[in-house]
């Protein structure tokens, strides 16, 4: 009941999204207008509650927790608030050393994510020489942002522990930093930093932190970087951070409810034009994202327009045949495949293309740009012309106009008769 009123709800919208008729089923309309279907978004939100509040473990690996987001009570009091500043740096030649009077010992960090393994990295360098390097393996689960908040995070302890009394922090991820800078806290990894800095003040210590753009030669982070890619590739001790961030649980959702939409729409009594289109509703989403549909296209994709053969079914036409043979249907697929009327057009698209138009091929011409866009030059001719010979400005036979006993009551005689408004009426409300 919910399912089939959310259904209603979204289908008016879809259809306008994608510019098509009213008659376009939902199925169709959902894939053009690259939208979920709310009830399984609606799953969606449900199921990423319930793992966020931990009643749910599924779609979490084996043995792991989710990052829970730093909650107010969490944070300490406001009187204790830390606001930590960062300095931006091109360099580290001797004249951007001496502007920013950075002196004592430079930590470098940096985090990596190579062939789905994620490792961070810091090394220590004084007078121009490394003097200590740490690597640190994370789970693959793990993001290239956690990594680099691991890797500041265990700097900044470093700096705690050794015998120096203040220290410079330089990393290349900006976002890090901005998130370190700001006062409130909400990343678990941020506040054990904020605490650790802290406590290195009260013990009358001082970190610096500096961004440095990465790449551009800088011995230190070059160093950082390698390190941080070798601890991907070849460290294989227990993980140093394990915990399972939002953004994975989020994606682990999305697959799942991908899933269950393409077996949805493999399995739907409707849509089948578009399916023979757009046979994947991850490559559908991908090139509706990508291409900007006219009410053209979406006629080409549903087999909803000036057809002859959709015509019939609303009773504006006589015949559903096509011009070209009295037993075949006008069809959106005849007419792109099979009418000897584009069959110029079809043989220099296939020249062009070195591609074979079949309706098995349908769905390789829409995956690859190359392709497609020939292909939907040559298929809007064939929808304009089948629509202006089936338009109701072209001259009809005499068995082809609704005798006036017929037409719908709410259309007075002397209003032209168009398609839009027959099928608008004829709808059930």
């Amino acid at each position: 009941m919910i399912k089939s009123k959310l259904n209603s709800l979204q289908r008016g919208f879809a259809q306008k999204i994608c510019k098509a008729h009213r008659a376009v089923s939902l199925t169709s309309a959902l894939i053009l207008s690259g939208q979920l279907p709310l009830d399984l978004r609606v799953k969606e939100a449900a199921t990423l509650f319930k793992i966020k509040k931990g009643y749910s473990v599924d779609l979490i690996p084996p043995g792991r927790e989710i990052e829970q987001r730093v909650g107010p009570l969490q944070n300490p009091h406001p009187s204790q608030l830390i606001t930590t500043e960062y300095a931006c740096l091109e360099n580290l030649d001797p004249q951007t050393l001496e502007e920013h009077h950075i002196v004592g010992p430079l930590i470098f960090t940096d985090g990596s994510k190579i062939e789905g393994k994620v490792g961070a990295a810091l090394t220590c360098w004084d007078q121009r020489r490394e003097t200590r390097k740490s690597t640190f393996r994370l789970e693959p689960h793990n993001t290239v942002f956690q990594s680099e908040m691991y890797a500041l995070l265990r700097a900044i302890k470093m700096v705690r522990k050794s015998k120096h009394r203040s220290a410079n922090i330089l990393s290349d991820s900006r976002s890090s930093l901005d998130l370190l800078r700001s006062p409130s806290v909400t990343h678990p990894l941020a506040l054990e930093m904020k605490e650790c800095i802290r406590q290195i003040g009260e013990e009358g210590g001082s970190v610096r932190f500096f961004w440095l753009r990465a790449h551009v030669g800088t011995p230190g982070n070059e160093r950082a970087d390698e390190l941080a890619k070798k601890a991907d590739l070849t460290k294989k001790t227990a993980p140093d951070y394990d915990k399972v961030p939002i953004s994975y649980v989020r994606r682990r959702i999305r697959e799942t409810t991908v899933e269950a939409w393409q077996a949805r729409y493999s399995s739907s009594e409707t849509g089948s034009v578009t399916r023979a289109f757009l046979p994947d509703v991850k490559i559908a989403k991908k090139v509706v994202r990508t291409s900007v549909l006219t009410p053209t296209d979406t006629q080409l994709l549903t087999g909803h327009g000036g057809f002859a053969a959709y015509l019939y079914r609303f009773k504006l036409k006589d015949s559903p045949s096509c011009v070209c043979d009295p037993e075949c249907d006008e069809t959106i697929l005849h007419l792109i495949l099979a009418c000897p009327r584009f069959g110029r057009d079809r043989l220099e698209f296939e020249t062009r293309t070195n591609i074979t138009l079949t309706q098995s091929s349908l769905h390789v011409i829409m995956e690859k740009e190359d392709l497609r866009t020939p292909f939907i030059t040559f298929a809007r001719k064939a929808v304009q012309v089948a629509a202006k010979r089936n338009s109701s400005n072209a001259q009809p036979s005499a068995s082809t106009i609704i005798p006036p006993s017929q037409r719908h009551p709410n259309i007075p005689l002397s209003t032209t008769y168009t398609l839009t408004e027959h099928i608008n009426q004829a709808r059930p409300k």
